[in-house]
């Protein structure tokens, strides 16, 4: 049962989300300060770009016309994001430090060579929130 619930939520839930952030970003006045800076080296990819994790959505939305190999949790909670990912345009790759990372930046670099840009959550999802941790080994 629990297994049938998730799978139903993971037709529905993805596109409730797609079709409710069109209708708040698409109602939201946004002024961009040094915008211009950044599209024509999207233009050009492949560029890798680094967000926080609170604005994941919005950086997601507002790049949409320019396709990007994402990292994405290997979780099954993950699974949500990899589709939305995927739903906008973008190419999930998954994984994260502790679950299949290597596998997932191969996955990333390959995609990048073949012209997607790069993007990757800097904070990570063990936090703490704005801030870059050293990967240990």
């Amino acid at each position: 049962m629990a297994d049938t619930l998730y799978n139903l939520s993971l037709g529905v839930l993805p596109r409730l989300y797609l079709g409710l952030s069109r209708l708040w970003f698409g109602s939201c006045r946004e002024r961009i300060y040094g915008f211009e800076g950044v599209t024509p080296w999207l233009d050009r990819g492949p560029v890798v770009v680094c967000c926080w994790h609170y604005s994941v959505l919005y950086t997601l939305h507002h790049l949409r016309r320019y396709p990007a190999a994402v990292m994405v949790s290997a979780s099954r909670d993950g699974e949500y994001v990899a589709r939305i990912t995927e739903r906008m345009g973008h190419f999930p790759v998954r994984g994260s430090r502790n679950r299949g990372g290597p596998g997932a930046l191969k996955g990333m670099l390959k995609a990048m060579k073949e012209g997607y840009n790069g993007g990757i959550i800097g904070d990570g999802s063990q936090g703490p929130p704005g801030s870059c941790s050293p990967v240990s080994s």
